[in-house]
């Protein structure tokens, strides 16, 4: 059987489940999986499933989960149930990715870094047969 895209066995999800155990008075709590976007997780505390633009945020670079406020007292009150989970970077291989390659429009002046085209690269490339250029001169200090 033929696959679109990267083949089954190279990458998968593998579903999750954190307990915790509320305290009454604990707002953080660390995750076991590393994840992206709060559309990765869905939260229920003692049986109320959790809005996450109101109940909680999760730091995806510290790994926690912060409450805004303390969940109830309770054994494994607290689950978090992992939807998604990235398994795999797919990177092109060097000299693969070409102009044609691009998406129209995606590459702009806010993708380029400062100092990345020199004003040598500019001039080898742009043919002036034919057309007028203005030039701006900036004084300042």
């Amino acid at each position: 059987m033929s696959y679109l895209g990267n083949s089954p066995l190279s990458q998968s999800f593998t579903p999750g489940i954190d307990y915790f155990s509320g305290n009454g008075a604990t707002t953080s709590f660390t995750l076991s999986r590393q994840t992206f976007s709060v559309n990765d997780v869905e939260v229920v505390v003692a049986n109320v499933v959790q809005n996450p633009s109101s109940a909680y945020t999760v730091n995806y670079s510290a790994g926690t989960i912060t409450f805004t406020s303390a969940p109830p007292v309770g054994t494994n009150n607290i689950y978090v149930r992992y939807f998604n989970r990235l398994t795999q970077t797919i990177a092109p291989s060097a000299g693969t990715v070409t102009s044609n390659t691009i998406q129209a429009g995606a590459v702009g002046t806010l993708q380029i870094a400062n100092n990345a085209v020199t004003t040598a690269q500019l001039a080898n490339n742009i043919s002036t047969t034919g057309k007028s250029i203005a030039v701006a001169i900036v004084f300042g200090g």
